[in-house]
């Protein structure tokens, strides 16, 4: 199970955020609640300002 994976990106798979590895833009306590990569692919927003400036959809392309 890659449990790391989920810390080295944006939370968001289509964010184009490149997050280094150690640096989490989904919140901490966002994390704990929802401990499922997928889950915090969908419950936890990013946070890195190119992202929540991209639109209502928080960096998301649909």
């Amino acid at each position: 199970m890659p449990t790391k994976q989920a810390e080295d990106k944006c939370a968001l798979p289509s964010c184009p955020c490149a997050v280094p590895a150690g640096q989490r833009y989904c919140s901490e306590e966002c994390k704990r609640a929802h401990a499922n990569p997928e889950e915090q692919s969908e419950q936890c927003p990013c946070e890195h300002a190119e992202c929540s400036s991209a639109g209502p959809s928080g960096g998301v392309t649909v």
